[in-house]
């Protein structure tokens, strides 16, 4: 819309000079904002590029209202200026027709701020009947009209309406981010600017990018919806007798992040997101979550391929070109988990985050808590009938996974506030208990020197090197990749481990700097011969004063990560997570995290980039 055309046309309808410059441009915003609307009642022939001649009732009464026209002034502007409203940018809609414009005057009328339809009018399948009776140029006329809320970041939450339509030959259901068949929903392509997290509540895409942006930072799900509804609400209250109220819960968080990265990750394949459009929200993101898993299981990180001058160092020969190179990578544990199976080592998922035993052993259930004991439980005990097993049972605090009890010669349980050093050791045995529900035993991290995070892992039983050592050869797989150097805390145990595994001739194998000097014996012979950092002159500073590569990365990234295990966001990953959302979850923040990396040494110049595979 430029000024020109519209002096024009006030310019050749004199009768409207007199209405103020504001009330000509409410005028005109709103009728933009409510073009949809106003082409849904026209003719199935009607094309949407092309101008109606009349205004619908509704719209008239509620431009007269909004503008504060009588009716016969509406259709006098509606004539002079219906052109140049129907053809002018959205953003004349979104500059000047506020949201409580059409609280007040809208919704009782049908018109709400924002009204989302389908992106097509007309059945867009090809084999579709009516396309082969020349019907296509005909638009579906079969709409349904839903109340909604859509949630934004710079007005809050607002009252707004969708629309369904159905082509009435190929009974396809056409919806604002998707189509459904047959119960299948397919979405459209692409990352919606709006995205319908649930039956009746959409969110801005930019709402769902703050939240991630804060869990990135270990905010859990609840403290996200609070954030919204304390300080983005802006005081909004539903309008009378609409169905919808505008608080958020955990629950739009969870479907709105795993929808966005899921619509991503449909991006970055060219394909488009297809899942069930039947059953409960949060169950219909299952199957595709495990297949994301999967993929991520088989190809790794986008990131496991880096390499910058901060994790690889480059060799030159006499002539100055290069000729040798270094990559190093760094393996630590930290401890965080699921919850998983009683039952050692076992990673059969648990069929519900409240179960002790995977369904596979199930049959523990009825066999006693405490450790080593294989009777029956006593009905509606966790333990035998034996009276010393019970009475552990009662001592038992909830909270810990694995309790231990000493038992002195009488068979009673000691009191610890009575040991002293006088007493030897054997008077006691040990118990352990089994009572509540087992948690892995950490997650892996495979971590460049920059920072980078390569790989990741779940560790059931416990950190053992055999595992470390699979772990790895999985990890980098792919000879491109394979890293010239590992360090890792317990590397004297683990070369010894490998020795003869041929995967890992020529890779050094040292433990990091600090371990070395603070926590490995100088007695320890195989370690000081095999893993001193000091004995590979490529991790050596060219001033030989001191370490090219800081080993010590993941310790540092485990802080990081760490946090999740932390008080506000433990609810997220231990209690609320089955493992194959606790796994995408990780592996989400972690590829957000890597992106952040890679941006930083870019500002940094260390030059990232990947191994060509």
């Amino acid at each position: 819309m430029d000024l020109a055309t519209l002096s024009a046309c006030i310019t050749a309808n004199p009768s409207l000079q007199a209405i103020s410059f504001d009330r000509l441009l409410q005028f005109l915003a709103l009728v933009t904002a409510i073009r949809s609307d106003i082409a849904l009642v026209q003719p199935s022939d009607h094309s949407p590029a092309a101008t109606p001649e009349v205004l619908p009732h509704s719209a008239q009464v509620f431009l007269s209202h909004a503008c504060g026209f009588s009716i016969d002034t509406v259709i006098q502007c509606w004539s002079a200026f219906k052109h140049l409203a129907w053809h002018s940018d959205e953003t004349c809609a979104l500059l000047r027709a506020s949201p409580s414009t059409f609280h007040v005057y809208g919704i009782p009328h049908g018109f709400t701020a924002r009204t989302l339809y389908p992106p097509t009018q007309h059945c867009p399948v090809p084999s579709c009947s009516r396309t082969l009776k020349g019907m296509r140029c005909k638009r579906m006329m079969r709409a349904q009209q839903r109340q909604c809320v859509l949630y934004t970041v710079s007005d809050g939450p607002l009252p707004i309406y969708t629309v369904h339509l159905s082509c009435e030959a190929c009974e396809i259901n056409y919806h604002y981010n998707f189509k459904v068949f047959k119960g299948e929903r397919t979405y459209y392509g692409g990352i919606p600017d709006i995205i319908q997290v649930s039956e009746h509540q959409f969110l801005e895409r930019q709402v769902i990018e703050m939240w991630m942006s804060l869990m990135d930072h270990w905010t859990s799900a609840t403290s996200c919806a609070d954030f919204y509804n304390v300080s983005m609400a802006k005081g909004n209250e539903p309008p009378p007798d609409w169905s919808f109220g505008f608080m958020l819960s955990s629950e739009h968080v969870w479907s709105g992040f795993y929808l966005h990265c899921l619509l991503e990750d449909a991006v970055e394949r060219h394909e488009c997101l297809i899942m069930n459009h039947t059953g409960d929200q949060k169950d219909r993101f299952n199957e595709l979550v495990q297949a994301r898993n999967q993929r991520m299981r088989i190809e790794g990180q986008p990131e496991i391929t880096h390499f910058c001058d901060k994790c690889t160092r480059w060799f030159r020969g006499p002539n100055g070109h290069v000729n040798s190179k270094c990559s190093v990578v760094v393996t630590d544990g930290v401890c965080i988990g699921h919850p998983c199976c009683g039952s050692h080592n076992c990673k059969t998922p648990l069929k519900n985050n409240r179960d002790r035993f995977c369904p596979i052993h199930a049959n523990l259930e009825h066999l006693c808590s405490i450790v080593g004991c294989d009777l029956p439980v006593v009905s509606g005990r966790l333990t035998c009938a034996d009276p010393l097993h019970q009475a552990l049972s009662q001592l038992a605090t909830i909270d810990n996974d694995d309790d231990e009890f000493e038992i002195d010669p009488t068979g009673r349980v000691a009191d610890a506030a009575l040991h002293t050093s006088a007493q030897p050791a054997t008077t006691h045995k040990k118990l352990r208990t089994k009572f509540t529900r087992s948690r892995t035993h950490n997650e892996q991290l495979a971590v460049a020197p920059c920072g980078m995070i390569l790989g990741r892992d779940t560790m059931f039983g416990a950190e053992g090197v055999a595992s470390v050592a699979e772990f790895l050869k999985r990890t980098f797989r792919m000879e491109a990749i394979k890293p010239d150097h590992i360090f890792f805390d317990n590397n004297c145990s683990l070369a010894q481990h490998v020795k003869l595994d041929p995967y890992f001739n020529n890779i050094g194998l040292s433990v990091d700097v600090f371990h070395f000097k603070c926590k490995h014996k100088e007695t320890h012979t195989f370690c000081q011969e095999n893993c001193n950092p000091a004995a590979f002159p490529e991790l050596i500073s060219d001033d030989g004063q001191g370490w090219y590569f800081n080993s010590s990365i993941a310790e540092q990234t485990n802080v990081w990560i760490g946090g999740y295990h932390a008080v506000g966001a433990r609810r997220s990953l231990r209690l609320e997570m089955l493992v194959d959302k606790y796994d995408f979850f990780l592996d989400q923040m972690i590829l957000r995290r890597n992106r952040m990396t890679r941006a930083k040494l870019d500002a940094q110049g260390a030059r990232p980039s990947n191994w060509p595979v």
